[in-house]
């Protein structure tokens, strides 16, 4: 009885396999990066925005994530979809988390209202 029991199991584990590697090839795998080149933060609890272009024809799934600054340069990271960025600058203050910003900086939301 206990060998047949493995056997349903090695069986199992085979058609695990087997549907592992017909979804695999499937789904194309890869990397994206997401990174904002020659950005420095100037101070503290600043947020700012880059805008990313992907096909959207396509669906995204992010499985993984690794970090390319220290945590003494960014805490987090926000990811959002939008039709338009809320600017046509390649890097903005999207702070509108943070009210204690300067008043005469120049800050847009994430995204553009209107899309």
């Amino acid at each position: 009885m206990k060998h047949m029991s493995v056997n349903k199991l090695w069986i199992l584990g085979l058609l695990c396999q087997i549907l592992i590697v017909q979804l695999s090839n499937q789904m194309q795998l890869g990397r994206f990066p997401l990174l904002m080149p020659n950005v420095r933060p100037y101070r503290g609890e600043l947020y700012l925005c880059t805008p990313v272009k992907v096909d959207f024809t396509q669906n995204y799934f992010i499985t993984g994530f690794e970090p390319n600054a220290t945590m003494h340069t960014a805490h987090h990271m926000l990811l959002y979809g939008c039709g338009e960025p809320g600017s046509d600058k390649s890097v903005w203050n999207c702070g509108e988390m943070n009210s204690g910003g300067d008043m005469d900086e120049e800050t847009a939301g994430v995204c553009d209202p209107r899309s």
